[in-house]
């Protein structure tokens, strides 16, 4: 009788206690650009090798056949038209489109510190 009254008295007290709470909400998530339908119309940056289509919405930078974009703090390639979008890191991002970006970024508040690594 004394185990079942202890085993009682346990179970009964870890109904009593709380249960932890789960805030899992995370403001810092950036979302990919809209995958592009068509080609963009760019326009090509004089003294560089860099491309930017001042008709999109966001940020759209190309070079060397891929189109870059920074959203947020957050830097994401995509090979096309068609073609999704993916996250890459800012030391991927090449020199060229880490140069012209303070000139042709469209985000007023973009934090350039995503961009403090530059690769090639």
């Amino acid at each position: 009788m004394p185990e079942t009254a202890l085993i009682t008295l346990l179970l009964a007290g870890s109904l009593l206690t709380a249960a932890p709470a789960h805030t899992g909400v995370n403001a810092g998530i950036s979302v990919a650009p809209q995958t592009l339908a068509s080609p963009p119309r760019l326009v090509a940056l004089p003294g560089t090798s860099v491309f930017h289509a001042p008709h999109e919405s966001y940020t759209l930078l190309a070079y060397a056949g891929r189109y870059y974009s920074l959203r947020s703090g957050t830097w994401f390639r995509s090979t096309g038209p068609g073609n999704s979008w993916n996250l890459i890191a800012a030391d991927r991002v090449p020199n060229a489109v880490l140069t012209v970006l303070p000139t042709f970024a469209k985000a007023p508040a973009l934090s350039f510190a995503a961009t403090a690594t530059p690769a090639r």
